[in-house]
């Protein structure tokens, strides 16, 4: 999220003892993963990265909440308004995305 942009992550198994073999629990083709952050940014705007804003000095943590985070009010007011309407869904097409 350097960026400041949600990412997505599959659903990791992690080595027990801390031994260096943790792997992904699913597999995702590159067109899948494309299409769902896609929708992720259509439908949450960009809010500040983790790490110490250069221009106000402030730092920002996983743990900063979320209205601290805003980076672009009416956008983030825009995308609430769209998950409290009624009806709202989030739809892939799996019609359009590749087969191996």
């Amino acid at each position: 999220m350097a960026d400041g942009y949600l990412k997505i992550q599959v659903p990791m198994f992690h080595s027990p003892l801390g031994a260096p073999a943790s792997y992904a629990a699913v597999s995702m083709l590159d067109e899948t993963k494309d299409a769902i952050t896609n929708a992720i940014r259509m439908l949450i705007p960009r809010i500040t990265p983790c790490g110490l804003n250069r221009v106000t000095g402030q730092e920002t943590y996983a743990g900063t909440p979320i209205e601290a985070r805003i980076v672009n009010r009416d956008d983030f007011e825009s995308a609430v308004q769209s998950l409290l309407g009624t009806g709202f869904e989030v739809f892939i097409d799996l019609k359009k995305i590749p087969r191996n």
